[in-house]
């Protein structure tokens, strides 16, 4: 099997993604067999969490097995997809002397060999030993299988399915000389799903001085906006931050602005959680 570096991988340093050609095993022309290595000479003596995800090029008798020379694996589970399987595996490493290696064993059947096989390989960690990795904090670019191959800087349709729990922005504009009403992506007011969660108000003071006034914003909500909450900054710089952490039962909102503030053009950009 030759296992190759996936250069179009945008991920991290804590995430690495190859692509493999495999090669069927003479005896048994249907099956493919093959040991992946990797070293943890680097790593200082502690626990760590390994996920492995392997996309094979069809999910027949697949199985990701791990092997270490002298690492300490104290648990290791295969939980299979539909289209991948998703090892997590705990290990300690309790001693610097080489060699420091961990062997995935990659085995699978197919049913044609006629033509060239691909699978793909994702391999990330965690520092201490975690049961759940589905954190944000392991993720990064999405990705998706087409035609047998990964693609990892793509456009994501979803189907019509929601990526929940994802920060979306808004971009706004204000002009104190047109009055205190923020244009919202272009409206004076904007909607956005139910329960959307607002985390915080980015303003920008456009022109340059010496000297700028906190800001204070009035966010209006609930149907036909009939509620309003006002947050205040705390900085008098050009570029002012102010938390809002409101949820909008109803996502119907317009921000104005509260605190006087003449002949200046204020930039917004707003950040928040969908449901």
């Amino acid at each position: 099997m030759g296992i190759n570096d996936f250069p179009e991988s945008p991920h991290q340093v804590n995430k690495k993604a190859y692509f493999l050609k495999l090669l069927f095993e003479k005896d048994s022309p249907n099956q493919y067999r093959s040991r992946l290595g990797l070293t943890s000479i680097h790593f200082r003596v502690g626990y760590y969490t390994m996920v492995v995800k392997w996309f094979p090029p069809e999910m027949n008798e697949v199985s990701v097995t791990p092997q270490v020379t002298t690492i300490s694996i104290s648990n290791y589970t295969t939980k299979t997809f539909e289209k991948y399987t998703k090892t997590l595996n705990h290990f300690h490493r309790w001693r610097s002397s080489p060699p420091q290696y961990i062997f995935l064993g990659l085995h699978g059947t197919v049913r044609d060999t006629s033509f060239v096989k691909v699978g793909h390989l994702i391999v990330y960690g965690l520092k201490e030993t975690v049961s759940n990795v589905d954190d944000p904090s392991v993720y990064d670019t999405a990705f998706v299988i087409e035609n047998g191959q990964m693609k990892m800087q793509t456009d994501l349709s979803l189907n019509r399915h929601r990526l929940r729990g994802s920060v979306h922005y808004i971009n706004g504009i204000l002009n104190t000389n047109n009055g205190t009403t923020s244009l919202l992506n272009g409206c004076d007011k904007i909607i956005i799903p139910n329960y959307s969660h607002i985390l915080t108000m980015k303003v920008l003071y456009f022109k340059l001085k010496s000297q700028y006034t906190p800001i204070s914003l009035k966010v209006k909500h609930s149907f036909h906006l009939t509620q309003s909450n006002t947050y205040n900054s705390t900085k008098a710089t050009q570029l002012q931050t102010i938390s809002i952490n409101l949820v909008l039962a109803f996502g119907l909102m317009g921000v104005e602005l509260a605190s006087v503030v003449k002949d200046e053009e204020l930039l917004l950009l707003i950040d928040y959680r969908a449901p």
